[in-house]
C-alpha cells in the first residue's frame, strides 16, 4: 500500500523522489493527527490523552494499556511521547487518521489474544470499523479461522468425548488404541464425527453473542464505551449464556455426532436432533444446559485472570519500545486456554455426559449432583478429568492454526485492516 499510495508516475516502483514526497506528506499528516491528539497543547501526549483519543472512537482501554501505549512509543523513558517520537514511531505504517492509527494499537500494539471455543468476552469495534464494514470483514476472517482450526484438531476433539463419556472402556487405556477403534469401526472419515456441526455453528453462535454483548452493554451499562474490564466481563460472559442457550441443542448434537457409530443418525445434524427429540422431546435437546450455564461465568473469569497474568509474566523483560512477539501472544493465549479448560474441565465432562442420553437408566444419574457422586465412587478424582489430556494437547496447535489462517486470509484479502495490519485476535 506505501508503493501503491507513492507510486506517482504509476510504474510499480518508488524512486527516491517519490519516496521523499511520500514520507513528508506522511510525516504532515501525522502531525495533525498528533496536534488533535495533545489536547493540552503542551507538545506531548500523555496516557490519559491516548484514553481519551480511543474513547472518541468508542472504543475503551484502561489505564494500563493506555500507558503500555505511550511506553511502547515513549524513547526517553518520561512517559510522554513528543511529536518527534510520535513520527519516528509511526512513519512506515501507512495509517494516517486517528482511526486507522487507533485500529493498530488496539489490534497490534497491545497483543490482544484470545482462544478457546468458550471464550466469553468478543472484540470491542470501535464506530468506524463498524460503518465501513471492518468488523464484518474480522468476524469473517475469524470465523474461517476457527473452522480450519477445529476440522485440524477434530480427532482429538472426538478422543475427548469419547473419554468423556466412556473413560478408557471403549477402546483400551492409550489414545492409539483408541484411534484404531475409530479407524476400523468407521475408517478415516469417522475421525472427524461430530466436526461438521461444531463448524456450523460457528457463525449463529459469533452473530448472536455479538449481538448481545452490544445489547447488554447498552442495557446495563448505558452504551459501548468507556467500559471497565469487569462490565465487559459481565456483559461478554450474558452474551455467551444468550448465544449458548439459543444454540445449545446444536451443542448436544455435537456431542451426539461424536458418539455415534456408523450408520446412526443417518440425516446427519438434522437427523440427530429430530431422533433426539423423538426419544425426549424438547427437554432432551437442552440436556446438561444448567451445568453448561454455570460453567460460562468461572471459564471466562479465570481464563481472562490467567491470560492477563501470563501476559504479565511474559512480557515483563520486553522492552518498551518493542511489541509482542507472535510467538508470545500464542504462548500466553495458550497457557490462559489450558488453566481455565482445568479449572472448569469437571463441569465440562458432567454436561457431555448428560448430552449423551436422554435418560440414564439408573435414576440417580440424571441429576448433577447424582452423576457427580456416582463419577467420585467409581474413580476419584480423576474420574472428573477423563479426556483432557487430548483437550490439552489440542490447544497450541489450535491457536497457531488459528493464528496462521486469520493472518492468511487477512493478507489474501487485504481486509483486516485498512493498511494491511492484522489483528492478533482469535
Amino acid at each position: 500500500q506505501l508503493v501503491a499510495e507513492g507510486d506517482s508516475n504509476q510504474d510499480g516502483t518508488l524512486d527516491f523522489k517519490e519516496f521523499a514526497s511520500w514520507v513528508l506528506d506522511h510525516e504532515e499528516q501525522l502531525s495533525q493527527v498528533f496536534r488533535k491528539i495533545d489536547k493540552k497543547m503542551d507538545g506531548y501526549i500523555d496516557a490519559a490523552e491516548i484514553k481519551e483519543a480511543f474513547s472518541q472512537l468508542g472504543i475503551s482501554i484502561d489505564d494500563g494499556k493506555a500507558e503500555m501505549l505511550v511506553k511502547r512509543m515513549d524513547m526517553e523513558g518520561n512517559l510522554l511521547i513528543s511529536e518527534a517520537e510520535w513520527k519516528e514511531f509511526l512513519l512506515l505504517q501507512a495509517g494516517r487518521s486517528l482511526d486507522e492509527i487507533a485500529c493498530y494499537w488496539e489490534h497490534t500494539l497491545m497483543g490482544t489474544l484470545n482462544t478457546g471455543d468458550e471464550a466469553q468476552i468478543p472484540d470491542d469495534f470501535s464506530a468506524e470499523q463498524l460503518r465501513s464494514g471492518q468488523a464484518l470483514n474480522m468476524l469473517f476472517s475469524g470465523g474461517l479461522a476457527g473452522a480450519l482450526s477445529r476440522t485440524c484438531t477434530a480427532p482429538l476433539d472426538r478422543l475427548k468425548v469419547l473419554r468423556q463419556v466412556y473413560g478408557y472402556q471403549h477402546a483400551g487405556s492409550s489414545a492409539i488404541k483408541a484411534f484404531r477403534w475409530m479407524l476400523q469401526e468407521g475408517g478415516i472419515r469417522s475421525l472427524w464425527r461430530g466436526n461438521g456441526v461444531n463448524v456450523i455453528k460457528i457463525a449463529p453462535e459469533t452473530a448472536i453473542k455479538y449481538t448481545f454483548y452490544d445489547f447488554y452493554k447498552r442495557l446495563l451499562f448505558g452504551g459501548p464505551s468507556e467500559l471497565q474490564i469487569h462490565q465487559k466481563f459481565l456483559a461478554g460472559s450474558l452474551a455467551g449464556a444468550t448465544s449458548q442457550t439459543m444454540i445449545y441443542p446444536m451443542e448436544v448434537a455435537k456431542t451426539r455426532m461424536c458418539l455415534r457409530k456408523t450408520g446412526q443418525y443417518p440425516g446427519g445434524l438434522v437427523g440427530c436432533l429430530a431422533s433426539v427429540y423423538r426419544e425426549g422431546g424438547t427437554r432432551a435437546l437442552f440436556r446438561g444446559y444448567t451445568i453448561n450455564l454455570a460453567g460460562i461465568l468461572p471459564y471466562a473469569g479465570i481464563e481472562l485472570a490467567a491470560y492477563e497474568t501470563t501476559r504479565t509474566w511474559l512480557f515483563r523483560d520486553l522492552p518498551s519500545h518493542e511489541a509482542p512477539s507472535v510467538a508470545a501472544l500464542l504462548l500466553s493465549g495458550a497457557l490462559a486456554s489450558s488453566i481455565g479448560i482445568v479449572a472448569c474441565y469437571p463441569l465440562a465432562l458432567l454436561r457431555t455426559k448428560m448430552q449423551s442420553k436422554v435418560q440414564f437408566s439408573r435414576p440417580e444419574l440424571n441429576t448433577v449432583r447424582g452423576l457427580a457422586a456416582t463419577v467420585y465412587q467409581a474413580e476419584g478424582i480423576v474420574g472428573f478429568y477423563r479426556g483432557m489430556g487430548a483437550n490439552l494437547v489440542k490447544v497450541l496447535p489450535s491457536v497457531a492454526i488459528s493464528f496462521a489462517t486469520f493472518e492468511r486470509i487477512n493478507h489474501y484479502f487485504d481486509i483486516a485492516h485498512p493498511f494491511g495490519r492484522t489483528s492478533n485476535r482469535i
